[in-house]
């Protein structure tokens, strides 16, 4: 099973719904009981995420790193064209770059 599939029937199950029938199981059946489903709905949901993320998404900034930042930024590299190539996401690589004094503060 695909963990996406699976993200969708914990979520049909956490609003009430049972994911093969459509209907609203019996109230006694322990998938009805919100509170674990909603817990085990966002356990899979953070997952799932992490797995989307970026390879050094998270990890700290080297010097090294730093300087092959602002060497592809200078050359004309886009934050897009700057995360493929350190693994990161746009926004982590603006933030590194404001930091860095390479861009503005954005307010």
């Amino acid at each position: 099973m695909e963990d996406f599939h699976a993200l969708v029937i914990l979520r049909s199950l956490a609003n009430g719904v049972d994911p093969e029938s459509g209907q609203f199981p019996d109230p006694e059946n322990p998938a009805q009981r919100p509170q674990p489903v909603r817990a085990l709905e966002r356990t899979a949901r953070r997952d799932w995420r992490r797995n989307l993320s970026p390879s050094r998404s998270m990890a700290p900034w080297t010097t090294k790193e730093d300087r092959a930042l602002l060497a592809g930024f200078d050359a004309g590299m886009s934050p897009r064209e700057l995360a493929a190539k350190h693994q990161r996401r746009p926004k982590a690589i603006k933030a590194r770059l404001t930091k860095l004094g390479r861009l503005a503060r954005v307010s």
